[in-house]
């Protein structure tokens, strides 16, 4: 937790997004490049086996599941690896050693049974992960009977017999004593000058603006508004519920969304925990504005019952509006949503006019509710066309 929390910013995402970016191999080689363990290997020009055979075990390479099957008889039913039962071979190379004497070494012999003892290391399947970099995994015969039963002899073939782990890097073309590269890259992460991870949802002149409230600006973490009973970071702006604001951090900023953000009376949220969404209220003593963010914190949707008028720039940086609802606007300025590619339904039944550069990478929008908009082909260019019937 240490070495993975001095690496990192804390976040419920990082899991996902290593999926979803396909970086678990990168992850991986990075986690390792950190951590600093002295691993000391004899050169030896012998082969595994004769270096295996010098302490009473035989090799055996597997490559089909088939040659892996025939080691299941070595293990009881309920200490069966799991490599038995997935395809392991897609993702590591495979082998297992087994004793000269192994048939005379029981089960029923061994009640206390300890990860480097004779029977769990009678029978070990050693792994190797594919790929430029090779993991080493040597598996205990007990399995899951015993702690950590995937790191017997702690995963170093010295403590099997000197000049192993070399003798395997020759022989089977392994890495796995290679330099790692320690420079990791995930999309939507930037490297703060603490040295940490953090995942971020915009960068706007040089600062980046993450969840749980953080800012970092030219590299340096801002933490002022990590009180969260006091402060919410949407998107690019700071909601202060205890003063009952909302402003941008970067004054250089131009965006009219806070324009009709003033005088406000009373600032609501409401945590929907199905849907990982927060709904705020935002009363002002004519009008009440509602705004979803999801649990990036990022502005989903938004209605305004009152406003008729929303002056240039409105969310102009937003890439995660998906439904807008303004019942009573009339005109709206120049770069409305111009970043914006998600945006699936509005709705301004009373909107006429609306600026230059609105919504313009935006043309799969599936709900336009603009009765009375002037320019009938900015309706055109942004609804989804729907083939067939």
């Amino acid at each position: 937790f240490h070495l993975l929390s001095s690496t990192f910013a804390y976040s419920k995402l990082l899991y996902d997004d290593l999926i979803r970016c396909d970086k678990i191999t990168e992850f991986t080689d990075y986690i390792y490049s950190k951590y600093k363990e002295e691993y000391l290997a004899i050169t030896t020009e012998e082969l595994p086996e004769t270096l295996l055979a010098s302490v009473g075990y035989k090799l055996y390479e597997c490559n089909t599941r088939e040659e892996m099957d025939r080691f299941r008889k070595y293990y009881r039913k309920d200490e069966e690896l799991c490599s038995f039962a997935v395809d392991r071979l897609k993702t590591h190379h495979v082998f297992f050693i087994v004793k000269d004497n192994v048939d005379e070494i029981k089960r029923e012999n061994y009640l206390n049974p300890q990860r480097e003892d004779e029977y769990s290391t009678s029978v070990l399947s050693i792994q190797f992960t594919r790929g430029l970099y090779n993991h080493i995994s040597i598996k205990s015969r007990y399995n899951h009977s015993v702690t950590n039963p995937d790191s017997t002899y702690f995963n170093n073939l010295e403590n099997i017999v000197p000049g192993l782990t070399k003798s395997f890097e020759r022989k089977y073309h392994l890495n796995i004593m290679g330099v790692y590269d320690d420079n990791f890259h995930l999309f939507g992460y930037v490297r703060a000058r603490n040295g940490l991870y953090y995942k971020y949802n915009y960068k706007l002149n040089n600062n980046y603006y993450c969840p749980n409230n953080i800012i970092i600006d030219n590299g340096y973490v801002i933490d002022y508004f990590m009180e969260k009973e006091k402060y919410l970071v949407i998107d690019y702006f700071i909601i202060d519920l205890v003063n009952k604001k909302v402003f941008l951090y970067d004054d250089e900023i131009i965006d009219s969304f806070i324009d009709d953000l003033d005088n406000i009376v009373k600032i609501e949220i409401y945590n929907d925990k199905d849907n990982m969404e927060k709904y705020i209220y935002i009363t002002k003593l004519e009008n009440c504005i509602m705004i979803c963010v999801n649990k990036y914190n990022q502005i989903i949707r938004y209605h305004n019952e009152y406003i008729n008028k929303i002056g240039n720039c409105f969310l102009m940086h937003n890439d995660s509006v998906k439904e807008i609802s303004l019942p009573s606007v009339r005109k709206i300025g120049k770069y409305f949503l111009c970043y914006n590619r998600v945006l699936k339904r509005i709705y301004a039944p009373n909107l006429r006019d609306i600026g230059d550069n609105s919504l313009i990478l935006n043309h799969g929008i599936e709900e336009l509710e603009l009765y009375n908009l002037k320019d009938k082909e900015f309706i055109k260019r942004r609804k989804k066309v729907k083939y067939g019937k």
